[in-house]
């Protein structure tokens, strides 16, 4: 059976767009490709901690951002529910 499609991080992809920016446009001034950016968004590859700090410059996140948008998604990726 083939998995449905998941987006996990769609806080982080609405934040992005607040900003006038897009994945794309993030994905290049972080320095990953357009591909790397997508596999990350759609939850096939993990952010890893230095992809989040440049993310997280770019969009002036707040410290209790990150949790939300990176970290609290990949609950959705391992199948665990909100209780």
């Amino acid at each position: 059976m083939k998995k449905p499609h998941i987006k996990p991080y769609k806080a982080l992809h609405a934040k992005i767009i607040l900003r006038d920016e897009t994945d794309t446009s993030i994905a290049t001034k972080v320095g990953l490709s357009q591909q790397q950016m997508s596999s990350r968004m759609q939850g096939i590859c993990m952010f890893d901690a230095y992809e989040m700090f440049l993310i997280g410059k770019e969009l002036n996140l707040l410290p209790e951002d990150y949790y939300r948008l990176f970290i609290e998604p990949t609950q959705y990726l391992k199948g665990v529910e909100n209780e």
